[in-house]
């Protein structure tokens, strides 16, 4: 499957620039438009083609966290941009990501692949930056960027859309079910809670980690 992928090394760059519009935003919110636009030698990418990008996410909520990005700029926007005929986008993004993560994995683990099936694959019910992007996350969520409520919650609650459930609700009714400025309400007001086992509230991030390191619930 990924024989024909381009990696980011690749000389064939003609694949990366290929003309993709970028969407008008402001200056803060350029950065996933631009690597989407052209991520030939762009920090972080592993991996692209004609429609996908695979890069790190340059601030990891998670020991391995991916980002899949969509080059079309018709779903700029995010999810709420996916009709019927894009789940099997979703899907194709989802796949590809696990594998270039498992790729990775392998070159760094004297060639074990044992990450990919971890991996959560999903969207935020309202994306922080324009550029549909898909996240995979390891389960561990304790990456160097984790470090607010808010940053916690988008992963750790139903904030964060699994991308079979996307997939689902594509095929069943044409689009994504969930009102965005409802979801952004009910992240802004969630508490901290132990994603494993459900404890919580906790007061600051510490004493959630303190928890974790000794919460034995498997997810």
């Amino acid at each position: 499957m990924m024989g024909a992928a381009k990696s980011a090394a690749s000389p064939a760059k003609s694949v990366a620039k290929s003309s993709v519009a970028k969407p008008s935003v402001a200056p803060w919110a350029r950065g996933l438009v631009d690597i989407a636009a052209d991520p030939g030698g762009k920090e972080g990418v592993k991996w692209f083609d004609s429609d996908l990008v695979v890069l790190t996410d340059k601030y990891p909520k998670a020991r391995t966290h991916y980002l899949v990005l969509a080059r079309d700029t018709s779903l700029a926007a995010g999810p709420s941009a996916l009709r019927a005929s894009h789940a099997e986008l979703v899907e194709r993004m989802a796949t590809v990501g696990r594998a270039i993560a498992a790729e990775n994995a392998a070159k760094v683990n004297g060639g074990e692949e044992t990450i990919a099936p971890l991996l959560r694959a999903g969207f935020h019910a309202k994306p922080s930056m324009p550029t549909l992007h898909m996240h995979l996350v390891s389960s561990d969520l304790r990456g160097s960027g984790m470090k607010t409520r808010r940053h916690w919650n988008t992963f750790a609650t139903d904030f964060f859309k699994e991308a079979d459930d996307v997939v689902a609700a594509l095929r069943a009714r044409g689009r994504v079910d969930w009102d965005e400025e409802e979801e952004e309400a009910g992240v802004a007001m969630a508490k901290l809670r132990c994603h494993r086992c459900g404890d919580g509230p906790f007061a600051q991030m510490p004493k959630l980690f303190a928890h974790l390191d000794e919460c034995e619930r498997a997810l």
